[in-house]
């Protein structure tokens, strides 16, 4: 049987017939979910990562895609792109992007990337940083769009989403399944009002949840001891579903194919071999690591942040 869940009027493709708003934890969390950053910066310490930049112009086609979204007011020539290998997937570097006047340094973006485990990174295509006064996160099938000062939760939450589409080997995303609706309502509560927005950013929050629990010292019992069975059946099925894929250690052994190089010098898009600067190095995955099927074809959902860093609102898009 699928309970209905959680449901504002937003999007009319993220809602679900009948839906309704369940109760948040009450005691709620001291400082919202962006509360929980501040400790996972602290116990998810940085993969170790050599940085190899692109030659200017060129970038890959799953950031140039990125920069023609309409939401995101960035032309290609304006990003940079460079390969980032880290010590848990040696042979198979990610390759990122950041906008010139990004609030993420090239650092930061690192540093955060660097924090999410290998097995929840592999679930990740590009990362593209963009400037804006305010947080926005985008999902876009297998790349991340981060716009404004984003913080780790931000992540974790983007990556979410992620994996509700691709890391449950279900047909469709994972948090409009049966198991996931019966689970939101065998609990009382959900995490936050914005738990309500839809089935997808509840999943998404309970995924921070989830990593809190998994990798900081007293978990999310010690953050909300009085609530947080509340939610107990919506971040324990997701820890127990994905397992070690929410924590440290390991190594990369399925990942997204980088997409192909395109030159942006001139400002037109033309794919690599031809005219502009010299080609970047973007070598295909490893024999050993499982490619993932690309989600270019699917919608886009915008997460909105308040200036903590808390998620406010959400629409879903077409590609």
């Amino acid at each position: 049987m699928v309970f209905p869940i959680i449901f504002a009027a937003l999007a009319a493709t993220s809602r679900i017939p009948g839906a309704s708003a369940k109760p948040t934890i009450n005691p709620p969390l001291p400082h919202n979910i962006s509360g929980l950053s501040l400790a996972l910066m602290d116990n998810l310490c940085p993969e170790p990562s050599s940085v190899d930049p692109w030659p200017v112009g060129w970038i890959p086609a799953g950031c140039e895609r990125m920069t023609r979204y309409n939401k995101v007011d960035i032309t290609a020539k304006e990003v940079e792109a460079f390969n980032v290998t880290f010590d848990d997937c040696c042979d198979d570097a990610w390759v990122l992007c950041r906008h010139k006047d990004a609030n993420l340094t090239r650092d930061d973006l690192i540093d955060l990337f660097a924090r999410i485990p290998v097995r929840m990174r592999s679930y990740v295509r590009h990362i593209l940083a963009v400037p804006a006064v305010n947080v926005t996160g985008y999902s876009w099938g297998n790349d991340i769009i981060l716009s404004g000062p984003a913080v780790l939760s931000t992540l974790v939450h983007e990556i979410g989403h992620n994996l509700d589409a691709r890391a449950y080997n279900v047909s469709g995303r994972f948090s409009r399944t049966p198991l996931w609706l019966s689970q939101v309502e065998n609990d009382t509560a959900v995490v936050n009002i914005y738990g309500n927005q839809d089935a997808y950013e509840n999943h998404a929050e309970e995924t921070v949840v989830a990593v809190y629990d998994n990798n900081v010292p007293g978990g999310i019992r010690e953050v909300i001891p009085h609530s947080w069975q509340q939610i107990e059946h919506q971040f324990t099925t997701i820890q127990s579903l994905l397992g070690d894929t929410l924590v440290p250690g390991g190594v990369c052994f399925r990942r997204f194919p980088n997409t192909d190089p395109i030159t942006v010098a001139s400002g037109s898009i033309r794919i690599a071999g031809g005219l502009g600067p010299t080609k970047p190095a973007n070598p295909p995955l490893s024999d050993h690591i499982q490619p993932l099927e690309s989600g270019d074809d699917e919608e886009v959902i915008v997460t909105h942040y308040d200036e903590n860093g808390n998620p406010i609102s959400s629409e879903i898009t077409p590609p």
